[in-house]
């Protein structure tokens, strides 16, 4: 039995790379470039950044389970707007360290794959802070994350 028409996943793949390319323009050919030794600090750096933040979620996400149990129980008394925003944010946080996790090594040897990951993880971190509502803080971190991003990608070719 077919679960998805080809179709679907081609109008869905043309969709996503036209938005890349839309953002392409947008943060790489029409802003101003960053200079190429910030550009290789980034690069350089950005690898030791996500190991020390994948090392540093290692209690919290021990500690994920309990409290979302534990916050389910009690989110008839503390309101369902701050329970589900907390339940959300382990949840996307959990999902970026997985996706950080898998991205270390392509970022050490500067994969473009390692590059589309930490595309993904500020897709994911732009859509669950809509979510949750923080709509200035959001828009104005994409920005920045989603032109650093850009402009550091074509040091990630392998």
């Amino acid at each position: 039995m077919e679960t998805g028409s080809p179709g679907m996943t081609n109008i869905m793949k043309k969709f996503f790379q036209r938005v890349e390319e839309l953002m392409e323009d947008l943060f790489y050919i029409k802003s101003p470039a960053l200079p190429e030794e910030i550009k290789q600090f980034l690069v350089n750096t950005v690898p030791w950044i996500f190991l020390v933040i994948i090392l540093m979620s290692l209690p919290g996400i021990f500690w994920a389970v309990p409290l979302m149990l534990l916050l389910l129980s009690s989110q008839a008394y503390s309101g369902i707007y701050q329970g589900s925003n907390y339940l959300l944010s382990i949840l996307i946080g959990g999902l970026v360290v997985v996706l950080a996790a898998t991205a270390i090594r392509g970022l050490f040897h500067r994969e473009r794959s390692a590059w589309y990951k930490m595309y993904s993880i500020a897709w994911i971190l732009f859509i669950g802070g809509l979510l949750m509502l923080n709509f200035t803080h959001t828009v104005i971190g994409m920005i920045v994350l989603f032109y650093t991003l850009f402009q550091i990608k074509g040091k990630y070719i392998n």
